[in-house]
């Protein structure tokens, strides 16, 4: 990929999360103090927390979360798996959430960068995690580069967990969906397992204690986890 189509990318993506921080009404959307919104936050942990607990994990074993943001996603991980001491890798795209990742989570490792050329060894991490990323990336190499690095790094018998989403936003043109077949071609020949989470944030943020039978309808839920366990060449 052309350094400089990846850059384009890089800046489209960081003038966008500027956006979402920046303006009033994005902030609004996200309020912590709504409670649809709160639900939808838990649902989605409550579903990472069941499946990581469900993996064969070693003790020390190495975790890496592209587009960590501020670290809440490892921050919950190294408090619910604080058992096998786990090793915490992130990367972001925006300098100020590493910066406040790095507060959050001293003794994790942390970088600036894009996930186009990751700068690990191969097989080096047992869970490699991505919430929201795919669905925020555009341009679809720069996209097929992401998910092609994560599977690189992702070690023999390791899980790729994506969080994203699964209906369109039409008031939101600068994220797309990623249906079943869109992660089947970024991640080739994968055995994928898609449970559906998050009642659609805009009836969340209203539903109030209407939430849990809203959520309980399956075509109401915006977004998924995708468990995807890497396909591996053939040896010969």
């Amino acid at each position: 990929m052309a350094t400089a189509e990846r850059g384009s990318e890089h800046e489209r993506i960081r003038a966008v999360y500027a956006y979402y921080e920046s303006s009033a009404d994005e902030q609004r959307k996200r309020d912590t103090s709504i409670l649809g919104n709160q639900l939808n936050v838990a649902g989605k942990w409550a579903a990472l927390q069941r499946t990581i607990s469900h993996l064969d994990m070693r003790t020390g074993a190495t975790i890496l979360d592209v587009g960590c943001g501020v670290g809440t996603d490892l921050q919950r991980i190294a408090t619910q798996f604080a058992h096998f001491r786990p090793s915490l890798h992130g990367i972001d795209l925006v300098p100020s959430r590493i910066e406040q990742a790095r507060s959050l989570l001293p003794q994790a490792k942390l970088r600036v960068a894009g996930a186009e050329q990751l700068e690990y060894k191969d097989k080096s991490f047992d869970l490699v995690l991505a919430c929201t990323v795919f669905s925020s990336i555009l341009d679809p190499s720069v996209a097929r580069s992401v998910a092609s690095e994560m599977t690189r790094v992702a070690s023999d018998g390791a899980v790729i967990l994506c969080y994203d989403m699964r209906y369109p936003n039409p008031w939101n043109p600068y994220v797309r969906t990623i249906s079943r077949a869109d992660l089947q071609d970024l991640f080739p020949g994968s055995r994928i397992r898609l449970t559906s989470l998050t009642l659609l944030p805009p009836l969340a943020r209203i539903a109030g204690r209407a939430y849990g039978p809203l959520h309980a309808v399956r075509l109401l839920r915006s977004h998924y986890l995708a468990e995807i366990h890497p396909a591996r060449p053939q040896t010969v």
